[in-house]
């Protein structure tokens, strides 16, 4: 058994989420053993060579694995919730791999999607990390243009189970399942009235959007996009693919790009805002149209307030994370208008 790798699923185990995510997962009572043992069948089904042992393991929606293999290499494993089907991954595994293959600083599929004891398996080479550069005023402008780069090589692929993403917006209601099962939005309902209301005013404009519909990654920030001078130097997290509304794609990332998932950081102001949107549009060569313009604002109201939802979730008094909030608060209106 791979030691390290025990140690770390055993410590995640026993913390704060106390297994939730793992739970998702691979189904009720997950314990460190059967875990890994699961990731080293996975292993040889996907990779062709035994584990020896990890040197990475992390949760999110879903629980990811840094893989020593036998013959030497080292590859990432990521095992997903049920929302994430087999269908929808070998999609993102086909676009994946046209990127990495065109250039784009993305990581190398490995093998194929495999399903072992009901967890979803899929594995890539391992990417180095650069590390976080520090963020200047011209690192959004760098994101926005990596980002309307991203979409330009995928604009002639027909990938339509892209489409079927599984944080895509419900048929009705104001927002998808929340990506992790740490966020009960139902049960937290009580003082986010006012975080629906500018989501429901949000989505209303967003229904008028006569732009298409794009290939594009949608956690563009700062936890999974590298930047420096030059530009886009890594992208992790291609799951987060999905075919979506340009304007949602592009609002999303505008509010993110600058976020590693921590409290009390900065949320762009609507100024900032729009000069990513004028960034973007610069880099794709075309002006959006008005009403694609509008529903891009609008999509960065939607995707504050769904944050602000899981703020509200984790700490429904505002005693560590507020920032969404306050910001959703200040400039919604401005946003909307």
């Amino acid at each position: 058994m791979p030691r390290w790798l025990r140690s770390e699923v055993a410590r995640s185990l026993g913390e704060q989420w106390g297994g939730t995510v793992e739970t998702s997962v691979f189904g009720a009572d997950p314990r460190a053993e059967s875990i890994v043992e699961s990731v080293e069948t996975a292993c040889v089904e996907s990779c062709d060579a035994a584990l020896v042992d990890g040197f990475l393991y992390t949760v999110s929606v879903g629980c990811v694995f840094g893989c020593v293999l036998a013959d030497g290499r080292r590859v990432v494993l990521k095992a997903y919730q049920p929302r994430w089907t087999v269908p929808f991954l070998e999609a993102v595994r086909r676009v994946q791999r046209h990127l990495h293959d065109g250039g784009f600083p993305c990581p190398e599929p490995v093998g194929e999607v495999v399903t072992v004891d009901g967890a979803v398996f899929v594995a890539e080479r391992e990417l180095p990390d650069p590390g976080v550069c520090p963020l200047d005023a011209g690192s959004a402008d760098v994101s926005a243009t990596g980002l309307a780069d991203l979409i330009a090589r995928c604009r002639a692929l027909d990938e339509p189970l892209l489409a079927r993403y599984p944080l895509r917006d419900p048929d009705e209601g104001l927002f998808p399942e929340p990506h992790s099962p740490i966020f009960d939005f139902a049960a937290t309902a009580a003082g986010a009235e006012w975080i629906d209301e500018l989501a429901h005013r949000a989505l209303a404009v967003m229904a008028d959007d006569d732009g298409p519909d794009v290939i594009a990654h949608t956690d563009w920030s700062a936890r999974n996009v590298r930047v420096d001078q030059r530009g886009i130097v890594a992208v992790y997290d291609w799951d987060s693919l999905a075919l979506l509304k340009e304007s949602v794609a592009v609002a999303n990332a505008a509010v993110t790009w600058s976020k590693l998932g921590e409290p009390e950081e900065h949320t762009p102001t609507a100024l900032e805002v729009d000069a990513y949107i004028d960034a973007y549009e610069a880099a794709r060569g075309t002006a959006f149209s008005p009403s694609t313009r509008r529903a891009t604002r609008a999509s960065a109201v939607r995707n504050m307030a769904y944050t602000s939802r899981c703020e509200h979730a984790l700490d429904p008094t505002g005693a560590r994370w507020t920032t969404t909030r306050n910001r959703l608060r200040t400039d919604a209106d401005a946003l909307l208008s």
